[in-house]
């Protein structure tokens, strides 16, 4: 296997010129039909012959960061988990999920290749390139509530890529907020991820079985649920169908380590290994906690929880910026409130965060040119380009 594959600096730098050309919109056919060519050409130029060492590298380091891309992309759109899975495994899930979805002709394309890419993918120079993180910025932000133009003027304050870069909240996307049925745009995109929050988990309360009870929904107007009583039950329901997808917890692989999302609490002296267990097996307590939870934060705990380097919660508004408790960030600055009600006399805003900042980087973060907009990045130099009229993206 050449040396050159180990350069993997050259990689990535392939693979985020070479990501914006395979995403194709979130397509899930065109995804994984470009899936079972990208496999083809990385077959076909690592078998050729003809082609010596250097030349064979710089033509081949762009197709495997296309089936890298493009693997994930389609795992993602086909509900499949990814962690703790080999891409081998991840590849034979997508060729049965395919064929059940009546696409033989994409599912044949990947497994004509799936015994030699096996192959390919067991070299220790391939699985260092495989293990390559594309990922530049990855930005935990504050409560959205429905406030997606906010959002939108965040990203531009950022220069978010949304072809290397991802965007994770904190939960609570919908309620109070004008655009909350946008909702549906963002968590189709591959590069936006959230965890449930407790108004996710109110719109699972007032819409089920198909239908919206209209009683309860009206009582609650107060949490900013009006705006469901305005959609369409096909609305509705293709926002459930999105929302009960959504975990409890994210968690983050860094150089300094895991980083966890949650929506409101760990349970005071739990762990982050016994708080996920206790998810996993349903627990009541530690779900309500997780989604309600504010018991840290208001009693001003500063115990670190162990297991985990950093966690990113919502729920709580705080106000004067975000606060850290031990190794817990509190980053609900309550844009939406100030979005409300402009008079409100509160410190309130939209906050962004790099995951690569410093402490003192997220409890001060940056102002930009909209006023409810701050972002905290670990790059303090990089300048915030003018703010465009409009980047709202068609409604759904």
């Amino acid at each position: 296997m050449p040396p050159y594959f180990k350069l993997s600096k050259i990689f990535l730098k392939l693979a985020r010129e070479h990501g914006s050309k395979v995403l194709h919109g979130g397509n899930t056919p065109l995804l994984t039909k470009d899936l079972g060519d990208a496999l083809r050409r990385q077959k076909k130029i690592i078998e050729d012959p003809d082609m010596g060492v250097l030349e064979t590298t710089y033509e081949a380091l762009p197709v495997i960061a296309e089936v890298k891309v493009l693997t994930m992309a389609v795992a993602k759109k086909l509900d499949i988990a990814t962690k703790g899975q080999s891409a081998i495994g991840i590849l034979e899930e997508i060729v049965q999920k395919t064929e059940a979805a009546g696409d033989s002709k994409s599912a044949q394309e990947i497994k004509n290749t799936l015994e030699w890419t096996q192959d390919f993918f067991s070299k220790p120079e391939i699985q260092q390139i495989l293990q390559a993180d594309l990922i530049e910025i990855e930005a935990p932000i504050g409560d959205i509530h429905g406030a997606f133009d906010l959002l939108d003027q965040a990203l531009l304050s950022v220069g978010f890529d949304p072809d290397k870069d991802r965007l994770i909240a904190v939960g609570d996307l919908i309620n109070r907020g004008p655009r909350s049925a946008d909702c549906l745009y963002y968590l189709a995109q591959p590069w936006f991820f959230s965890v449930c929050g407790n108004h996710e988990d109110l719109f699972m309360f007032l819409y089920k079985d198909n239908q919206l009870d209209v009683d309860k929904t009206t009582q609650c107007i107060t949490a900013g649920a009006a705006w469901m009583l305005e959609e369409t039950n096909e609305t509705l329901e293709d926002i459930r169908h999105a929302l009960e997808k959504l975990p409890r917890v994210i968690e983050i692989k860094t150089s300094e380590g895991l980083i966890g999302i949650v929506h409101g609490d760990v349970p005071a002296g739990m762990d982050w290994g016994t708080f996920k267990q206790k998810l996993e097996e349903g627990d009541r307590t530690t779900k309500r906690a997780s989604a309600l939870g504010r018991q840290r934060l208001e009693s001003n705990d500063n115990t670190v929880i162990d297991g985990v380097h950093r966690i990113f919660f919502g729920h709580t508004v705080v106000n004067d910026g975000p606060k850290v408790l031990g190794n817990c960030f509190y980053v609900d600055t309550g844009a939406v409130f100030k979005l409300m009600d402009d008079q409100n006399q509160r410190e309130l805003y939209l906050t962004l965060v790099d995951i690569k900042a410093t402490e003192e980087d997220i409890l001060h973060p940056v102002k930009t040119q909209e006023k409810l907009v701050r972002i905290a990045t670990a790059n303090d130099n990089k300048p915030s380009p003018p703010s465009p009229k409009s980047n709202r993206p068609p409604k759904p």
